[in-house]
């Protein structure tokens, strides 16, 4: 895997459905006529009333209310043959809501005009078809919070769709997310498995588990998730989606999400170098040497050449005051980058002079300008050594080092150490 893998991480987009479910057709056919007679004045709302499947509805609920300028109110049944009538008073703006037992409750706005008849056919769905109905558009809504990333109100939407219908599967896998990100790790090992149980084997579904259970610290769910990831041929493009996620949390100063994403991303692609070594260089910054050991020789067991692997090598050596192993680890650093190498090596001799130890930090900026024969800095913190034991060698390191930075901060201090001499 390249150095350069992109850090970013990847989260479950929401789609949202498009609800297709017709509720009516206004239709002015031949309807029956009107069992009362009407004043000239007057309209009529006529119709019939059947179900999806086209079986007339009887004993249906029909209500036709006035919406401004009167407090009309009429109610009525459709017959035997799902036919209905209601006398229209007078023209303006009202409401007719028709309800029945088993099906859904369906509301439509009619204006009439003075004496008007109207005929409508409307064709209720099942109240199984309506609450899906239903969860459709919750979804739907949840879907465009998702998208802006109004997670407080895409989790309520996605949990309204999955109340009004529970068999919808989709709005499970979205809140398993949110849940993660949320740190409600309960609710999302839950979400992810009502998911699949109605979509078993879903790997999106199956990762969301296996980092909820992870964080739960439920061992046995962890194993057998990652038995059946780590076999498919999903995983190593899961690992890198999980190596991506690590890499998000360090930048952002989360460690331990880092270590457990690193460590997920293993499970499922133990030669994935990149998450050897990115182990490698948060246990060294953690102090955790041992751990930072291991995961050096992992990565350069898979990648001899890994450049920052030998880097961390050297540090941690250096830490551990190796100094046999840490030469090594310097050398091979050398090889592989010899201008980074020099820097480190600097940066080592430099705390070696200020922590009182000139002879080890002499020996370290020879060696850096044996590979770096222009660092500047080299023959500065050199002339400062020799000071105290050959003048001779003070003044030429000092005098070298004011002639290739002249600009430097120090150069005046040089300048003034080379008049004293």
């Amino acid at each position: 895997m390249p150095q350069s893998m992109t850090k970013q991480v990847l989260k479950y987009r929401a789609v949202a459905f498009i609800a297709s479910l017709s509720v009516m057709l206004l239709a002015p056919g031949d309807l029956h006529a009107a069992k009362k007679k009407k004043k000239k004045d007057q309209g009529e709302l006529a119709g019939v009333v059947m179900s999806q499947a086209g079986d007339v509805l009887a004993e249906a609920s029909v209500t036709l209310s006035a919406t401004e300028g009167s407090d009309f109110r009429a109610e009525t049944k459709t017959d035997d043959k799902g036919k209905f009538s209601i006398v229209v008073p007078a023209a303006g703006n009202y409401v007719m809501r028709l309800e029945r037992d088993g099906y859904a409750a369906f509301e439509n706005q009619i204006y009439f005009d003075e004496g008007e008849r109207q005929g409508i056919e409307i064709k209720m769905i099942d109240a199984s078809a309506g609450s899906r109905n239903e969860a459709i558009k919750a979804y739907n809504a949840g879907a465009k919070a998702y998208e802006s990333r109004d997670l407080a109100a895409a989790k309520q939407h996605f949990m309204a769709a999955t109340k009004a219908d529970p068999s919808l599967a989709e709005p499970f896998l979205v809140l398993a997310d949110i849940h993660l990100v949320e740190g409600s790790y309960q609710d999302a090992a839950d979400a992810a498995e009502a998911f699949l149980a109605m979509k078993p084997g879903d790997r999106k579904a199956q990762m969301f588990a296996y980092e909820a259970y992870q964080k739960l610290g439920d061992q046995a769910k962890v194993d057998g998730l990652r038995q059946e990831l780590a076999g498919t041929d999903a995983a190593p493009q899961l690992a890198v989606q999980v190596f991506n996620e690590g890499a998000a949390a360090n930048q952002k100063g989360d460690i331990e999400t880092a270590i457990t994403k690193f460590r997920s991303a293993l499970d499922f692609n133990p030669e994935l170098a990149e998450a050897h070594a990115a182990l490698a260089s948060v246990y060294y910054n953690e102090e955790r040497f041992d751990e930072a050991l291991a995961s050096v020789e992992a990565t350069l067991a898979l990648k001899p050449d890994h450049v920052p692997a030998h880097r961390v090598q050297f540090l941690v050596h250096d830490a551990l005051n190796n100094r046999d192993q840490a030469e090594n680890a310097i050398d091979a650093y050398v090889k592989l980058d010899p201008a980074a190498a020099a820097d480190l090596l600097y940066l080592r001799a430099d705390l070696d002079f200020r922590d009182g130890k000139p002879d080890l930090a002499r020996s370290e900026l020879l060696r850096v300008l044996e590979i770096k024969p222009d660092m500047a800095r080299a023959y500065y913190t050199l002339g400062l050594i020799y000071m105290s034991s050959d003048t001779t060698k003070a003044k030429d390191h000092l005098k070298k080092f004011i002639e290739m930075a002249p600009e430097d901060p120090e150069a005046p201090v040089a300048q003034q150490m080379l008049e004293s001499i």
